[in-house]
């Protein structure tokens, strides 16, 4: 799937994506509950693979090549 993102909405989804992550391991470090835990930590590894594609050109997402 692919979205178009200006400027400063890319800059938000960083932003909020970076805040979550940070949020989320606050969380996994404080709770007892492992299932609990678990499920925070596939939500985690989720937004770190959306910060991952958010931060990788768009020629190396799509295989295209930018024109010279």
């Amino acid at each position: 799937m692919q979205i178009e993102l200006s400027h400063p909405e890319l800059s938000l989804l960083r932003e909020l994506v970076n805040v979550q992550r940070k949020s989320l391991l606050n969380e996994i470090a404080h709770t007892d509950d492992r299932s609990y835990r678990t499920e925070l930590q596939a939500r985690y590894d989720r937004l770190e693979r959306i910060e991952e594609a958010i931060e990788r050109p768009t020629s190396e997402r799509t295989g295209l090549h930018p024109l010279p």
